[in-house]
């Protein structure tokens, strides 16, 4: 990204789950829970580093606040890029 003009963007690609907006907190909570379990369990943890995944896992809010980051971060991107979407 520095060779393109922007030497402070730090890109990355990244995965995650979402459940449809209204899903009950108790069912956010759970799956969360079941996710974050999963993450620490060697075999899952070692097929992802495989492919060059890091699994970190969290909370809700802290997936929801960095999407959020993310939306912003490649936003004013593509606004400063001049790119148009037709």
């Amino acid at each position: 990204m520095a060779e393109s003009g922007l030497p402070d963007l730090h890109a990355t690609t990244w995965n995650g789950l979402v459940a449809p907006a209204g899903t009950p907190d108790a069912i956010v909570l759970r799956l969360n829970a079941a996710i974050n379990d999963a993450l620490k369990s060697p075999e899952i943890r070692q097929t992802l580093l495989r492919f060059s995944s890091d699994p970190l896992g969290g909370t809700p809010q802290e997936f929801a606040d960095f999407v959020a980051a993310e939306s912003k971060k490649w936003s004013e991107t593509i606004r400063l890029s001049g790119v148009k979407i037709d």
